[in-house]
């Protein structure tokens, strides 16, 4: 604004919303000898609340506060944040097309935390029979029908138990491998499982005894024995 400009007073007469005057602009206003009249209009400050969810969950409500003056419509927020988005940050921001009016606004964060995740070691029950048994599977609870496909995972499961008097053998998961797209995204707890044998009710054992002949000669004679399929732990005596 300069002195030369020769603006009437009525002219001089303006809102002004935002606008800082500088020492020149105040030198050439003197000069003019006009009074300007300058006034400041309220404006709406609009300050976005901060949220968090976890990973694979809907987005909460985006809320805000305002004060000041009123304005024309209701501030809608949006946010890129989708329910499949990874763990991270989200700005949140205002639609400007939703408010008319003079505003300030302080956008707000969307966090993105992990989600739970279990992976437990397989439990089960065998009859003694000899041979080696283990299970090698596991359970997962909490992962996301999208991330549910877990061929190439490398998740293996150790733990073996071959004889009664081993029982109780626990079973862990081995992640040592384990990798997939998302995971990331999840807090993954590891748990154990176990393993049991006990004899069946049924379990056969076998006694044989020797065939044999003698002339008598006053001795005591025997047949040799043999028993088979003792469970462990148990043995004949004569």
């Amino acid at each position: 604004m300069k002195a030369a400009d020769k603006l009437s007073p009525a002219e001089l007469k303006a809102t002004l919303s935002g606008i800082v005057l500088t020492k020149k602009d105040k030198t050439d206003l003197k000069q003019a000898n006009m009074d300007v009249k300058v006034t400041i209009e309220p404006v709406a400050v609009i300050t976005i609340n901060d949220q968090s969810r976890e990973y694979g969950s809907e987005n909460p409500s985006l809320t805000y506060k305002m004060t000041g003056r009123l304005l024309k419509g209701d501030p809608v927020l949006t946010t890129t944040a989708t329910k499949a988005s990874a763990v991270g940050s989200y700005d949140i921001v205002l639609d400007e097309s939703s408010v008319e009016g003079p505003y300030t606004v302080t956008k707000g964060t969307l966090t993105i935390t992990k989600a739970p995740l279990t992976i437990t070691a397989c439990s089960e029950a065998f009859t003694y029979d000899g041979g080696v048994h283990s299970c090698g599977t596991y359970v997962l609870d909490g992962i996301l029908t999208a991330d549910a496909d877990t061929t190439g995972w490398g998740v293996s499961v150790h733990g073996s138990i071959q004889n009664v008097n081993q029982s109780p053998v626990t079973t862990t998961v081995d992640t040592t491998y384990f990798n997939f797209a998302n995971k990331a995204n999840y807090a993954i707890t590891l748990e154990t499982g176990t393993l049991t044998m006990s004899y069946d009710n049924a379990l056969p054992i076998t006694v044989t005894s020797a065939s044999g002949s003698w002339t008598y000669d006053g001795q005591p004679h025997g047949a040799t024995v043999t028993v088979s399929a003792l469970p462990d732990g148990y043995r004949s005596e004569e």
